[in-house]
């Protein structure tokens, strides 16, 4: 039993339990729950400043607790039982798809959001490594679609692999690294170009 708990008068429902800071667990539970609802934002503000103080101790305790070998034995086991494990693959669908059904506006509405947050952080990169508006170097190609970010000395795809950061996250990578050099804004065609004629 936790120690912090001791026995008393819950101010909720003013039962005798076992309670902590006035409430009893069964009290304090809803107030969390209520708490957390009407907070929202707050709660995402406090959690993005922790990431971002804390991100070096984060990616060490994933990498100690979160490994793929551990994943790869819970999920061997989690399987073992094919059967439970194929009808709540299809009950999650199911559900998933129910909700998607029941609740199209807010979905559509979170997406769109999440676009618009992406797309911040991709021009606001594109804009470090280039003008305003962004545009590709060798052509002056202006189209967002096209433009994408190239590793000037080469190597690409060898870098985003050793540090696992693709497409957004990659963007994400250099904004938190404060935007180091040795990148350049080029369109989809000069970068293709530039890779064939090894420039």
């Amino acid at each position: 039993m936790n120690a912090k708990y001791i026995e008393g008068k819950c101010v909720k429902c003013h039962k005798i339990k076992l309670i902590y800071k006035s409430y009893c667990r069964e009290c304090r539970r809803k107030y969390n729950k209520e708490y957390s609802k009407t907070h929202k934002e707050q709660h995402r503000k406090w959690n993005r400043e922790y990431y971002k103080k804390n991100r070096g101790k984060i990616l060490v305790y994933q990498k100690e607790h979160y490994s793929p070998e551990k994943a790869r034995l819970y999920w061997q086991k989690y399987k073992l039982d094919e059967k439970k494990y194929l009808e709540r693959k299809k009950r999650n669908r199911q559900y998933m798809k129910k909700y998607r059904l029941d609740h199209s506006e807010k979905v559509a509405l979170s997406i769109e959001k999440a676009l618009k947050r992406l797309g911040k952080i991709k021009l606001e990169v594109f804009i470090h490594y280039s003008c305003n508006p962004p545009k590709c170097k060798i052509c002056g190609n202006n189209d967002m679609r096209v433009l994408t970010i190239d590793h000037i000395e080469g190597g690409g795809s060898k870098h985003r692999k050793r540090i696992n950061r693709w497409g957004i996250n990659f963007y994400k990578y250099l904004r938190d690294k404060k935007f180091p050099e040795g990148y350049q804004v080029l369109c989809r065609n000069c970068n293709w170009i530039k890779k064939l004629e090894g420039l």
